[in-house]
Order: C-alpha cells, then structure tokens, then sequence
C-alpha cells in the first residue's frame, strides 16, 4: 500500500508527514507535511515512488 511505502521518506531528514486525511470514499488522500519546500516533498514522495497529482506550499500563522 502507499501509505506503507510512504512511510520511508520520513527517513528524509527535511520532511517529516504531519497528518494524512481519507476522503469518506478512500478515493483521495491529503498528506501534510512539514518540510523547507514544496518541492522537497515532491522529491522525497518521487524517491518512494508515491504517485503524487498536486503539491503545494502553505504557513500555518496562528493555533
């Protein structure tokens, strides 16, 4: 499963996955990352071979 193989770009010092979100028909999935840049995560997933469609950066400014 990709979530499996996921798994090993937490070994990528620079990216680590927050939170990952299953739509309710376990057709789409959001992973959340903390990571320098948007195409860090891109290339950890490409390392695993993770099929990704969209990446894209944002700041989280208040909790």
């Amino acid at each position: 499963m990709a979530e499996q193989d996921g798994a090993s770009c937490l070994v990528t010092p620079r990216v680590q996955r927050v939170r990952t979100y299953l739509s309710a028909n376990r057709r789409r999935m959001i992973s959340l990352y903390k990571a320098p840049d948007a195409e860090s995560v891109r290339l950890a997933l490409q390392a695993v071979n993770i099929p990704v469609e969209r990446v894209w950066a944002f700041q989280l400014f208040a909790r």
